[in-house]
């Protein structure tokens, strides 16, 4: 496993030197050069820019031909029934369009709708229909996740917690398994306590190391700790804060969690990056573990 990581390393090592190489030679990119340009213009001003790099062309400031309101069909009724300001049919003739937080709304639906009930034209753009479409996905695949991932997951969970006991049977004798039984038994009971968000009942480990695993998650922030190894290693527990669809449906709050937990938890199986450490280089004792091989 490691010769096979290292060998991997290398041919990525190999390529993205010969891509950079080659990206200066084409481009003539002098990385000191860029530093120093960094340092000479860091309290570059706006003004100062523009004087160096002035536009080939006046920014907009208006469409100077105008227009008149009552040849434009329906203007009429718009400004009627939003009852449109001095100021706003003021920036209506002068851009062609009119945009006001007066008459804004949370969502485009309720404005489409708002519009149709009027009884006025409705303009629908591709981003309106892109945006119909991707709420469409998004119900999809809540729908997806709580009626068919969501029972699958919490049924697979609860198969491997229930399978511990046997793992211990069969292994528990020899002592060389110890700290790969502990591990097993720790990942396994952390995914259904996030699943059933509680913290349930170790089977081998002790209480004391899966609390401390539960708290860092539950901490939600960037912690050091020895997690599946016997020296500190980074971890980045903010990944687990719920968020988009998942926040607004309470019965995806733990398979959310769950589902982090089970795809960002590494187990290491061989050298690790130097950054993934609290102590630098420092590998002695590091516990290379294969929990896969192990409960088949």
């Amino acid at each position: 496993m490691k010769n096979r990581v290292v060998l991997f390393l290398m041919m990525l090592t190999i390529i993205f030197s010969f891509a950079t190489q080659r990206g200066i030679t084409q481009s003539g990119f002098d990385l000191g050069s860029y530093l120093q340009f960094l340092q000479d213009n860091k309290d570059l001003e706006s003004e100062v820019l523009l004087s160096r790099h002035a536009p080939e062309n006046p920014y907009y400031s208006g469409i100077q031909l105008g227009f008149e309101p009552g040849s434009v069909a329906y203007l009429d009724s718009v400004i009627q029934k939003y009852g449109l300001t001095e100021d706003e049919l003021a920036l209506l003739q002068k851009n062609q369009f009119l945009v006001t937080e007066r008459l804004s709304f949370d969502k485009i639906t309720p404005a489409l709708d708002d519009i149709f009930t009027k009884e006025l034209p409705v303009f629908v753009s591709t981003d309106a229909i892109l945006h119909a479409l991707h709420i469409s996905y998004g119900n999809l695949l809540r729908d997806m996740e709580i009626q068919v991932l969501r029972p699958e997951l919490e049924r697979a969970v609860n198969l491997l917690y229930s399978g511990i006991p046997a793992l211990v049977e069969k292994y528990g004798p020899d002592e060389r398994f110890r700290a790969s039984l502990e591990d097993a038994d720790l990942y396994v009971t952390i995914a259904k306590s996030l699943m059933d968000e509680s913290l349930a009942s170790p089977q081998y480990v002790n209480r004391a190391s899966l609390e401390e695993v539960w708290e860092a998650i539950q901490s939600e922030a960037f912690v050091s700790m020895p997690l599946f190894t016997d020296i500190n290693r980074l971890l980045d527990f903010s990944q687990f804060t719920i968020r988009g669809h998942y926040a607004r449906y309470e019965e995806l709050h733990g398979y959310f969690k769950c589902m982090m937990w089970l795809g960002r938890m590494e187990f290491v199986l061989a050298d690790a990056p130097r950054e993934w450490y609290e102590d630098g280089f420092t590998r002695e004792g590091l516990r290379r573990l294969n929990i896969t091989a192990l409960m088949m």
